[in-house]
């Protein structure tokens, strides 16, 4: 049994409290805040709260929470660190939400169209992958399976995935270059 007593949230009480979740622990990884929280106890809390509300309540709280660091890092000593972790375009990305779409595709055996960063080139690929694990090793998550770009199996991070969409076993990915 759960040990911590759940009190259901509204949708607006679940956005703000994701995005101060994820404004404050920007700012504390920045060394913006002075404080004696535990590292990793803002971001668990949020992991938590995010877990448990819609798609759409998510990507509103990122863009708030942004607001929010913007506004408290004019104050704050180093807080031009806390922004630039929101304007960045690479990894690492929260895995919360791949874990579980990636978990949902492999249960159901459906191929995943990833957007995945390569870090030694430093550029963003698209994927079609047939899932066969998503497990955790050493505190970091992946996902093994089958690449359809490189014809091989693979190991991704899942903290490289920008974006997960699940496809039907017989779509294809679009071609990049056929207009």
């Amino acid at each position: 049994m759960d040990e911590f007593y759940r009190v259901p949230l509204s949708s607006a009480e679940a956005l703000a409290t994701l995005a101060a979740l994820r404004a404050l622990d920007a700012l504390e990884k920045a060394g913006a805040l002075d404080s004696e929280i535990e590292p990793g106890i803002l971001e668990s809390a949020a992991a938590r709260v995010a877990d448990e509300v819609p798609e759409f309540v998510g990507g509103q709280a990122a863009g708030l929470a942004r607001s929010l660091v913007e506004a408290l890092r004019a104050g704050a000593p180093g807080g031009g660190e806390a922004q630039d972790a929101w304007d960045r375009d690479e990894p690492p990305f929260p895995v919360a939400r791949s874990r579980r779409l990636l978990r949902d595709a492999a249960e159901r055996e459906l191929p995943v169209e990833i957007e995945y960063f390569v870090t030694r080139r430093r550029e963003w690929t698209a994927r079609r992958v047939d899932i066969s694990d998503v497990f955790e090793r050493d505190g970091t998550w992946y996902v093994s399976g089958h690449c359809g770009l490189r014809d091989d199996h693979r190991l991704f991070r899942l903290d490289h995935i920008r974006s997960v969409r699940l496809l039907d076993a017989g779509e294809l990915l679009a071609d990049p270059f056929e207009e």
